[in-house]
């Protein structure tokens, strides 16, 4: 028996881990990756910042069929990450500009040119959607937190997607 590739969610996903793992400091962005990974960890296990947590979210709107027998998916990936009090910069100022850093690099990997396996690709659109803060709620913790929706569309058959 053969297998299908992996889903085009899970394409997704693993596409999303690679493109924040890259994230570089320099002049292309204000932080390097402290640490990406699939699922979830408590923010006191975290071993370097920023640090960056990605799952799959509810579905922003329900299957949609096409006449030819196409099917239309809408996964959510959501972006959990994480920045610390440590160094130069407060983590208000750090919680920005991380925040900056992931909606660059998921814009940048939807846009032709970005090569094979890219989010532009795999997805029929991939958009950075609403990010939510942690509202200072982690300040006493030299902490601070963001969640970001990441809207897709994928096509084809069950089983694919």
């Amino acid at each position: 028996m053969s297998y299908p590739t992996d889903p085009k969610t899970l394409q997704v996903l693993n596409r999303i881990i690679a493109v924040l793992e890259d994230i570089g400091g320099g002049d292309s962005y204000f932080y390097p990756s402290g640490g990406v990974i699939r699922g979830i960890i408590a923010y006191d296990t975290i071993p370097s910042f920023p640090f960056d947590m990605v799952y799959l979210g509810p579905e922003h709107s329900p299957p949609e069929y096409q006449m030819d027998g196409l099917i239309l998916k809408f996964p959510t990936i959501q972006i959990e990450a994480y920045v610390d009090s440590r160094g130069d910069d407060d983590t208000v100022t750090k919680l920005i500009k991380h925040l900056a850093d992931v909606q660059k690099a998921i814009n940048d990997d939807t846009k032709s040119g970005a090569g094979a396996g890219s989010l532009g690709v795999i997805a029929d659109y991939a958009k950075v959607g609403i990010a939510e803060t942690d509202d200072g709620m982690l300040a006493g913790e030299g902490l601070a937190a963001f969640k970001l929706s990441i809207q897709c569309q994928i096509s084809g058959d069950w089983g694919e997607l």
